[in-house]
């Protein structure tokens, strides 16, 4: 059964927060958890005329993927981060903004990760969430 108020959660988001027009292209990242909401924000934006990519995101996927680097392995996870970081740049230039769905089934799944990994992690995916949040 289908809940209206996703509906008009989809259409506060990308009419009134992102206000998104027919043409314009846009991101959601988003947990399956929720799904229903993703299905919802598509739908409005299929309404709208408006273009949207979905990255599927997993808690547990990511902090495997945190462990794997190693700040004090020479840069090769300095220059690995590093492009991928370029990578969403040339992604997210001509995207209108992205939308972040933070629905962990597992909020402390990433709480055991190094701070010096989150911190490298962050640092280097900075020009890339200056341009979302600055300008998009």
């Amino acid at each position: 059964m289908h809940d209206p108020r996703l509906t008009r959660l989809a259409r506060l988001i990308l009419q009134h927060s992102m206000q998104i027009k027919k043409g314009d292209c846009f991101s959601i990242a988003s947990e399956m958890c929720a799904k229903p909401l993703v299905m919802a924000l598509l739908a409005e934006t299929s309404r709208i005329g408006a273009l949207a990519r979905v990255e599927w995101t997993d808690a547990e996927i990511t902090r495997q993927l945190l462990e794997l680097y190693n700040p004090d392995d020479g840069g090769a996870t300095a220059a690995f981060l590093e492009d991928k970081a370029a990578g969403n740049l040339r992604l997210f230039q001509n995207l209108t903004g992205e939308i972040v769905i933070r629905a962990y089934a597992n909020d402390a799944e990433l709480s055991q990760i190094d701070p010096k990994i989150r911190q490298l992690d962050a640092a280097k995916a900075k020009p890339f969430r200056d341009l979302i949040i600055n300008h998009r």
